[in-house]
């Protein structure tokens, strides 16, 4: 399984623990930032593929071993800030 998968299969994990569910705008932009990380070297260290991808948009993962225990959405550093 690539760090890609292993990654997504974590906050599917979470998701399903959390009663929740991801729409497709969202996973595309998870699988794109993973993508775009990936080529970055993060081959085998899913971990902190997903912790930088989620970073860039925006977001903060609290680990329990290696289960996703909450994810915090503190904004999305591409967009404007609005008042």
């Amino acid at each position: 399984m690539s760090a890609i998968d292993q990654a997504m299969a974590a906050l599917t994990k979470h998701w399903v623990r959390a009663g929740q569910s991801a729409d497709g705008d969202r996973l595309e932009r998870i699988r794109t930032a993973l993508r775009d990380r990936y080529v970055d070297g993060y081959r085998s260290d899913w971990r902190t593929l997903l912790d930088h991808a989620m970073s860039d948009l925006g977001c903060t993962i609290d680990w329990r071993n290696d289960q996703v225990h909450s994810v915090m959405v503190w904004g999305d550093p591409m967009e404007p800030e609005k008042r």
